[in-house]
Protein backbone atom coordinates (compact mmCIF):
# COMPACT_ATOMS: atom_id res chain seq x y z
CA UNK A 1 0.00 0.00 0.00
CA UNK A 2 1.55 3.19 -0.96
CA UNK A 3 1.82 5.82 1.64
CA UNK A 4 0.97 9.36 0.62
CA UNK A 5 3.35 11.05 3.21
CA UNK A 6 6.18 9.69 0.91
CA UNK A 7 4.49 10.42 -2.04
CA UNK A 8 4.56 14.23 -0.86
CA UNK A 9 7.83 13.87 0.90
CA UNK A 10 9.14 12.80 -2.23
CA UNK A 11 6.89 15.83 -4.22
CA UNK A 12 8.58 18.40 -1.97
CA UNK A 13 11.98 17.16 -2.28
CA UNK A 14 11.70 17.05 -6.19
CA UNK A 15 10.40 20.68 -6.20
CA UNK A 16 13.47 22.20 -3.74
CA UNK A 17 16.15 20.19 -6.42
CA UNK A 18 14.36 21.86 -9.04
CA UNK A 19 13.96 25.45 -7.39
CA UNK A 20 17.84 25.05 -6.08
CA UNK A 21 19.46 24.08 -9.65
CA UNK A 22 17.32 27.24 -10.41
CA UNK A 23 18.37 29.44 -7.87
CA UNK A 24 22.35 28.35 -8.29
CA UNK A 25 21.56 28.91 -12.16
CA UNK A 26 20.69 32.77 -11.96
CA UNK A 27 23.45 32.81 -9.15
CA UNK A 28 26.10 32.00 -11.17
CA UNK A 29 24.65 34.13 -14.28
CA UNK A 30 24.61 37.08 -12.50
CA UNK A 31 20.97 37.44 -11.39
CA UNK A 32 20.24 37.06 -8.04
CA UNK A 33 18.13 39.41 -5.36
CA UNK A 34 20.91 39.62 -3.10
CA UNK A 35 24.30 37.64 -2.26
CA UNK A 36 22.50 36.68 1.38
CA UNK A 37 19.14 35.93 0.31
CA UNK A 38 20.96 33.35 -2.63
CA UNK A 39 23.07 31.89 0.65
CA UNK A 40 20.58 31.71 2.85
CA UNK A 41 17.95 29.66 0.17
CA UNK A 42 21.09 27.53 -0.65
CA UNK A 43 22.02 26.88 2.41
CA UNK A 44 18.50 25.93 4.02
CA UNK A 45 17.64 23.86 0.36
CA UNK A 46 20.92 21.51 0.24
CA UNK A 47 20.85 21.34 3.89
CA UNK A 48 18.30 18.68 3.67
CA UNK A 49 16.63 18.34 0.25
CA UNK A 50 19.01 15.34 -0.77
CA UNK A 51 19.44 13.88 2.73
CA UNK A 52 15.46 13.24 2.40
CA UNK A 53 15.78 11.10 -0.53
CA UNK A 54 18.48 9.06 0.81
CA UNK A 55 16.43 8.92 4.21
CA UNK A 56 13.58 7.37 1.78
CA UNK A 57 15.65 4.82 0.05
CA UNK A 58 16.93 3.82 3.49
CA UNK A 59 13.06 3.65 4.82
CA UNK A 60 12.11 1.03 2.34
CA UNK A 61 15.44 -0.44 1.92
CA UNK A 62 14.88 -3.44 4.39
CA UNK A 63 11.62 -4.36 2.94
CA UNK A 64 13.00 -4.40 -0.30
CA UNK A 65 16.00 -6.91 0.46
CA UNK A 66 14.47 -9.14 3.04
CA UNK A 67 12.43 -11.71 0.90
CA UNK A 68 15.09 -11.58 -1.96
CA UNK A 69 18.42 -12.80 -2.37
CA UNK A 70 21.43 -10.04 -2.55
CA UNK A 71 22.02 -10.84 -5.87
CA UNK A 72 18.41 -10.40 -7.03
CA UNK A 73 17.87 -7.45 -5.02
CA UNK A 74 21.26 -5.56 -6.53
CA UNK A 75 20.40 -6.57 -10.24
CA UNK A 76 17.14 -4.92 -9.73
CA UNK A 77 18.65 -1.95 -8.48
CA UNK A 78 21.36 -1.96 -11.31
CA UNK A 79 18.24 -2.33 -14.01
CA UNK A 80 16.21 0.64 -11.79
CA UNK A 81 19.36 2.93 -10.77
CA UNK A 82 22.24 2.18 -12.58
CA UNK A 83 20.60 1.77 -16.65
CA UNK A 84 19.11 4.92 -16.13
CA UNK A 85 22.23 6.81 -14.61
CA UNK A 86 24.22 5.34 -17.66
CA UNK A 87 21.30 5.66 -20.39
CA UNK A 88 20.84 9.91 -19.18
CA UNK A 89 24.30 10.40 -18.84
CA UNK A 90 25.19 9.85 -22.25
CA UNK A 91 22.30 11.21 -23.54
CA UNK A 92 23.21 14.43 -21.15
CA UNK A 93 27.01 14.24 -22.28
CA UNK A 94 26.28 13.99 -25.48
CA UNK A 95 23.75 17.19 -26.04
CA UNK A 96 26.80 18.73 -23.89
CA UNK A 97 29.77 17.95 -26.38
CA UNK A 98 27.42 18.93 -28.97
CA UNK A 99 26.56 22.51 -27.89
CA UNK A 100 30.11 23.26 -26.18
CA UNK A 101 30.83 25.29 -28.22
CA UNK A 102 27.85 27.73 -27.17
CA UNK A 103 28.20 27.43 -23.82
CA UNK A 104 30.58 28.62 -20.80
CA UNK A 105 31.47 24.77 -19.84
CA UNK A 106 33.66 23.04 -22.54
CA UNK A 107 32.54 18.65 -22.35
CA UNK A 108 34.57 16.97 -24.24
CA UNK A 109 33.71 13.09 -25.58
CA UNK A 110 36.43 12.04 -22.84
CA UNK A 111 34.91 13.66 -20.32
CA UNK A 112 31.32 11.66 -21.34
CA UNK A 113 32.74 8.18 -21.25
CA UNK A 114 34.27 8.94 -17.90
CA UNK A 115 30.82 8.27 -16.29
CA UNK A 116 31.54 4.98 -14.34
CA UNK A 117 34.07 6.77 -12.17
CA UNK A 118 32.77 10.59 -12.54
CA UNK A 119 29.03 11.41 -12.76
CA UNK A 120 27.50 14.08 -14.71
CA UNK A 121 26.56 16.97 -13.01
CA UNK A 122 23.15 15.97 -10.63
CA UNK A 123 23.77 11.94 -11.92
CA UNK A 124 25.79 12.00 -8.58
CA UNK A 125 22.44 10.90 -6.43
CA UNK A 126 21.66 7.76 -8.91
CA UNK A 127 25.76 7.05 -8.45
CA UNK A 128 26.21 7.26 -4.90
CA UNK A 129 22.77 5.61 -4.34
CA UNK A 130 23.82 2.34 -6.03
CA UNK A 131 27.09 2.69 -4.04
CA UNK A 132 25.39 2.50 -0.96
CA UNK A 133 22.76 -0.39 -2.38
CA UNK A 134 25.83 -2.22 -2.88
CA UNK A 135 27.64 -1.21 0.73
CA UNK A 136 24.34 -2.32 2.89
CA UNK A 137 23.76 -5.15 0.56
CA UNK A 138 26.91 -6.71 1.65
CA UNK A 139 26.51 -6.40 5.91
CA UNK A 140 22.80 -7.14 5.39
CA UNK A 141 22.07 -10.14 7.78
CA UNK A 142 18.11 -10.43 8.03
CA UNK A 143 18.49 -11.75 11.44
CA UNK A 144 21.49 -9.02 12.66
CA UNK A 145 20.53 -6.06 10.34
CA UNK A 146 18.17 -3.77 12.33
CA UNK A 147 20.13 -4.45 15.60
CA UNK A 148 23.38 -3.87 14.37
CA UNK A 149 22.15 -0.43 12.69
CA UNK A 150 23.26 2.16 15.14
CA UNK A 151 26.34 0.80 15.14
CA UNK A 152 26.38 1.28 11.82
CA UNK A 153 24.75 4.59 11.37
CA UNK A 154 27.80 5.59 13.65
CA UNK A 155 30.25 4.05 11.90
CA UNK A 156 29.09 5.77 8.93
CA UNK A 157 28.56 9.35 10.53
CA UNK A 158 32.51 9.09 11.51
CA UNK A 159 33.05 7.92 8.13
CA UNK A 160 31.62 11.03 7.02
CA UNK A 161 33.36 13.17 9.22
CA UNK A 162 36.72 11.89 8.27
CA UNK A 163 36.03 11.66 4.65
CA UNK A 164 38.07 14.43 3.42
CA UNK A 165 41.11 12.72 4.37
CA UNK A 166 40.24 9.96 2.27
CA UNK A 167 39.98 11.47 -0.86
CA UNK A 168 37.12 11.42 -3.61
CA UNK A 169 37.97 8.55 -5.79
CA UNK A 170 34.35 7.31 -6.51
CA UNK A 171 32.99 10.64 -4.56
CA UNK A 172 33.52 9.05 -1.70
CA UNK A 173 32.21 12.10 -0.16
CA UNK A 174 28.70 11.85 -1.51
CA UNK A 175 28.46 8.09 -0.45
CA UNK A 176 29.85 8.69 2.70
CA UNK A 177 27.46 11.97 3.73
CA UNK A 178 24.81 10.28 2.47
CA UNK A 179 25.02 6.66 4.04
CA UNK A 180 24.07 8.57 7.45
CA UNK A 181 20.77 9.70 6.31
CA UNK A 182 20.17 6.45 4.36
CA UNK A 183 20.75 4.20 8.22
CA UNK A 184 18.88 6.66 9.45
CA UNK A 185 16.22 5.84 7.03
CA UNK A 186 16.51 2.15 7.72
CA UNK A 187 16.64 2.52 11.54
CA UNK A 188 13.21 4.36 11.22
CA UNK A 189 11.80 1.71 9.04
CA UNK A 190 11.40 -0.61 12.35
CA UNK A 191 8.69 1.72 13.09
CA UNK A 192 7.11 2.23 9.91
Amino acid sequence: MRETWVDYAKGIGIILVVFGHANRGLYSSGIYISPEIYHYLDNVIYSFHMPLFFFLSGLFFVSSIKNRSKKVFLWSKFKNVIYPYAVWSLIQGGVEVFFSKYTNAKTSISDVLLFPLYPRAQFWFLYALFMIFIICAIIYHKKYFLKLLPVFFLVSFVVYVCSGDFGNGFHFNYVSQNTVFFFLGCMFSKYY
